[in-house]
């Protein structure tokens, strides 16, 4: 061997050395706590054609599989979330049979979606959503690209089910104008409607929440055939309850309007459930979609009811199947704006971001992350009020998914700002 190949050799072997003594000592100052988060995360892609892919996709799927409901606590109005959804929606399906979405979204309008010919038409949805600016919860492109999407999925039952306040009555009032029952049809409360209600603005056209709308919908109980199931008595019935809650609220009784719609919320989603059971569907299964508040383990956090979230998990317990939940957030580091606000927690998420490269998405298994937590290794990492916040939000979940340099969501369809 030439004194030229000893060199060499001795180089590379020197480099190893040097390579290998940088990885120890980056291991050694590596605090216990991001030890369990490296080693319990897992990347996950989206490919073009919205295939979930990686070990992130695995880690979902296996924790899935005997799941009945599988629940994604969201920020609301981002673009990378619903686009999740679909994908999620689309694996589990195929993987095993999930062939129901519930949403935070108007009844009577996911009813209407999820029958022919809105179902899985994207551009019947787009108009309805133009048509009826109030007539759905969230509007994004983002949101009603995927109510359409999973809309076409042949299921029994509806696929969609809208598990919420109505935002609007102008949809329900040309329902009932369709059917041309034998009643005088209120056409100065339509064209009080349809004032209101032609553009969504939140904060200046919203009938519903303005003040208490009992009389006015008193009006429609004439048209109801007696029928729960009826299309039209179910919409007077979303309306009615609707407004119950907005009351609460425009009489500053907050905590009883919230309170009654979780309430709500739950009786939604038994109500959906129960009729594609008597469809023919033994144990439906589902994917909920809901704000994180309604979907943390336990309550509510503005009013203690306990939420629709730890109902639907005990629910899966019940009928001998489990469920599966995750906390969908966005983060950026090019500003000090956490999932769209001046976070206030924003240290507790650059505990996990620290550990998540800004440029992917990271799936982080919090069941190691409870066991580190509530062994008391954590002593002295968080605030008081982060703590709170961390028990809450974040291990209230089975999984964290940390979607890096998320956007807002686009509202092209809809033309109106949420």
């Amino acid at each position: 061997m030439t004194s030229r190949s000893k060199k060499r050799i001795m180089n590379i072997f020197l480099s190893f050395v040097a390579l290998l003594s940088f990885c120890i000592a980056a291991n050694a100052q590596m605090s216990p706590f991001d030890s369990v988060l490296k080693a319990n995360s897992y990347r996950l892609h989206i490919s073009e054609n919205g295939t979930l892919s990686g070990e992130g996709a695995t880690f979902i799927l296996k924790k899935s599989a005997n799941a009945q409901f599988v629940l994604i606590g969201e920020n609301h109005n981002t673009k990378e979330i619903p686009e999740f959804t679909t994908s999620l929606f689309n694996a589990l399906n195929k993987s095993y049979g999930f062939k129901h979405l519930a949403l935070e979204q108007d009844p009577p309008m996911m009813r209407k979606i999820s029958s022919p010919p809105y179902k899985g038409n994207l551009d019947s949805v787009f108009s309805l959503a133009r048509k009826y600016p109030y007539g759905f919860t969230f509007v994004s492109d983002e949101e009603l690209k995927m109510i359409a999407a999973v809309s076409g999925h042949p299921a029994k039952g509806n696929v969609v089910w809208g598990c919420d306040q109505s935002f609007g009555l102008m949809h329900v009032m040309d329902e009932i104008k369709s059917e041309k029952r034998n009643a005088v049809f209120p056409d100065s409360l339509i064209y009080k409607i349809s004032a209101s209600e032609s553009s969504r603005d939140l904060d200046k056209n919203d009938y519903m929440s303005n003040g208490i709308k009992k009389t006015d919908l008193q009006a429609l109980d004439k048209f109801k055939t007696g029928n729960p199931d009826d299309e039209i008595d179910f919409g007077v019935a979303s309306l009615t309850m609707s407004d119950s809650i907005y009351s609460f609220m425009f009489s500053e009784k907050p905590y009883e309007g919230c309170a009654l719609r979780e309430s709500y919320m739950k009786s939604r989603f038994m109500d959906e459930y129960k009729k594609c059971v008597a469809a023919g569907e033994k144990y439906p299964k589902a994917v909920l979609k809901f704000g994180t508040a309604h979907i943390v383990d336990g309550f509510e956090p503005n009013t203690g009811t306990l939420n629709v979230g730890t109902f639907v998990k005990e629910f899966a317990v019940a009928n001998g199947m489990g469920s599966f939940s995750l906390n969908a957030m966005i983060y950026r580091t090019d500003s000090s704006d956490w999932n769209f606000n001046q976070y206030k927690h924003k240290d507790v998420i650059q505990l996990f971001a620290r550990n998540a490269p800004v440029d992917h998405w990271t799936i982080f298994d919090l069941k190691p992350v409870k066991a580190f937590y509530y062994d008391s290794k954590m002593k002295g990492i968080l605030t008081k009020e982060d703590t709170s916040f961390f028990e809450n939000y974040i291990l209230a979940f089975d999984a964290l998914l940390l979607i890096g340099n998320g956007g807002d969501g686009s509202f092209n369809a809809c033309k109106c700002p949420y």
